[in-house]
């Protein structure tokens, strides 16, 4: 499986990601959001975390990606109105 070439934005924290989202609302169509897979990290952000802070701020979640036994990749998308 090919990993897209999309910009990536590494996110740390629940804070970190709504705070990027409220301020690149205008960000190109799709981007890779990368995250710590582990549950266990303090750099953590659940599947169910992004899923909600991206649907509050208009976008939608396409694919997962593992990018390396830590990191996890989140394809997202601007929804088109």
């Amino acid at each position: 499986m090919t990993v897209p070439s999309l910009k990536r934005v590494k996110i740390t924290s629940r804070q970190a990601l709504t705070s990027w989202l409220s301020n690149n609302g205008s960000e190109s169509s799709q981007i890779m959001l990368v995250t710590f897979s582990s549950p266990a990290s303090d750099k953590h952000v659940s599947r169910a975390d992004i899923a909600h802070a991206i649907e509050t701020f208009g976008w939608t979640s396409l694919r997962r990606y593992t990018l390396t036994p830590e990191l996890l990749g989140h394809v997202i998308q601007r929804q088109t109105p």
